[in-house]
């Protein structure tokens, strides 16, 4: 994704063509620089809960295409970025779960 034409189109309103470029983009890997720089983007254009989708979207591609270790690693570097919601936080929870769960207190550790 060109993040010069995503910041057009935020700043022309336009948060469907980010959502069908973001579609496109994360059929292939994700340059997780680029896409923290897109979900900034929309972020600070006011539009947290498309950026929180789009992070969604994201993370259960990775998931599916590369593995959960591969995923909850994104999820380290966007996560941060955003303001969540139960759906984001449920996903993050479940990657953290699924590579660290054998951890001893790792129960307490996620509360």
């Amino acid at each position: 994704m060109d993040i010069n034409n995503v910041k057009q189109w935020i700043n022309n309103g336009d948060v469907e063509s980010v959502e069908l470029a973001w579609l496109e983009a994360i059929e292939q890997t994700v340059d997780i620089a680029e896409a923290q720089g897109v979900l900034k983007s929309v972020r600070d254009a006011g539009h947290s809960p498309a950026a929180n989708e789009l992070a969604l979207l994201l993370l259960e591609a990775i998931q599916a295409r590369d593995g959960q270790i591969t995923a909850m690693e994104a999820a380290v570097d966007i996560l941060p970025l955003l303001e969540g919601d139960d759906k984001l936080r449920e996903i993050a929870a479940g990657l953290y779960r699924h590579v660290h769960g054998k951890v001893e207190h790792f129960d307490a550790f996620l509360k």
